[in-house]
């Protein structure tokens, strides 16, 4: 582990050991549990929280519940720092504990591993949809222009719960324009801030209104495999939303010879939001093996060779330039190159694959290059 996780991590585990406060939850009528700042009567269908109102108009209170907040991962920070924290996240997701979700994901900000950042995040976002803090008496238009103001005043986490409760409240699919919508211009803006929650804000906006301008949408591109690990996950969905087989294009291009970083996060990319056609160029990398430059091979129906050259994706100017013309939909890094060029894998980047491989297949089964393609041939899927 790095010694700056090392650290972080136990800056957190040794915050001094206060007394956890007591949250107060409703729970409806089918189970779900919702922290509350005011006890509600049996029945009630509008509970009032930290976060909002949570409207549950065909769904009663059934009881209220108190529960000393968890905090026991904050020990294992320190005992097992290697330990995920996504079945943490889970459980208070699962349970309505949005005070202890929001205190875990500072310290999950901190340790910044991809997949703890999109459990938590993502958590929080479907939580945030549901609250609706809005002042009454406003009219849909006037809701969007005061929940985009407070997502500009708020800071921390909490931006996110507005973030996600304005996107849920945008009109869809407009591209900007019309009622209930933010314009393309106050998006790109928002878009340059430092802050990697905001972006994300815009990101869920940009998913619903269907932002579909080259410009941006390029940008959006880009951020999939350069922006910080709290935003490249919906960064990436967000692109297969607006053009899925450019991002694909954009993404293998990176696995096959960009340097390792952006091979990483490309290989998280296509596992993540192209599942169906990720296993293709996974097998193939694995296939290589030992193989050295220049070595070729073949692969299914293609010539593939080993090369040490790397090969960047587009850089911003020119990836907004392939945008405006239409983008990048030939399918020509694997289905119509008449010879592949990848170069090896670095272990790390091994190590990945064969992991996301296993989560494709739906099994944790070791298996060699050769069983991978044996695997591969009885599934294949074609773009």
């Amino acid at each position: 582990m790095a010694p700056t996780l090392v650290l972080a991590c136990l800056a957190l585990a040794q915050q001094p050991a206060a007394a956890p406060p007591t949250d107060v939850f409703a729970m409806t009528r089918s189970g779900v549990q919702v922290e509350v700042s005011e006890r509600p009567a049996r029945g009630a269908l509008d509970l009032v929280t930290p976060f909002g109102v949570y409207h549950t108009p065909t769904d009663p209170v059934e009881t209220v519940l108190e529960r000393v907040r968890d905090r026991k991962w904050r020990g294992q920070l320190r005992t097992t720092p290697a330990a995920s924290l996504v079945p943490i996240i889970e459980t208070y997701a699962d349970n309505g504990q949005i005070s202890a979700l929001l205190e875990l994901t500072e310290a999950v900000l901190q340790r910044g591993r991809s997949h703890e950042l999109r459990a938590a995040l993502t958590a929080l976002e479907a939580w945030g949809a549901r609250f609706d803090p809005v002042e009454l008496g406003l009219s849909p238009d006037e809701r969007v222009e005061w929940l985009w103001e407070e997502v500009q005043k708020t800071e921390g986490l909490r931006r996110l719960l507005l973030g996600a409760r304005l996107a849920a409240e945008v009109a869809p699919g407009r591209n900007g324009e019309g009622d209930r919508q933010l314009t393309l211009t106050t998006l790109s803006r928002a878009f340059e801030d430092s802050d990697p929650l905001m972006q994300r804000v815009v990101l869920l906006v940009t998913r619903r209104q269907l932002m579909d301008e080259p410009y941006f949408g390029a940008r959006v591109q880009h951020a999939s495999l350069y922006a910080s690990a709290a935003v490249r996950d919906l960064a990436g969905a967000t692109a297969v939303r607006l053009r899925p087989t450019a991002a694909r294009e954009y993404w293998v291009k990176a696995l096959l010879r960009a340097e390792d970083a952006l091979r990483l996060h490309a290989a998280e990319q296509l596992a993540q939001h192209l599942p169906d056609y990720a296993p293709k160029p996974f097998v193939l990398l694995i296939a290589i093996e030992d193989r050295r430059a220049p070595s070729k091979f073949s692969f299914l129906d293609h010539a593939v060779q080993v090369v040490v050259d790397r090969d960047e994706p587009l850089a911003l100017r020119q990836l907004q330039f392939a945008f405006s013309r239409g983008g990048n939909e030939r399918n020509e890094y694997l289905e119509n190159a008449s010879t592949i060029k990848a170069v090896r894998l670095e272990d790390e980047l091994q190590s990945l694959l064969k992991h996301l491989l296993q989560g494709l297949a739906g099994d944790d089964v070791e298996r060699t290059p050769a069983q991978w393609m044996e695997w591969y041939e009885k599934r294949q899927v074609k773009p």
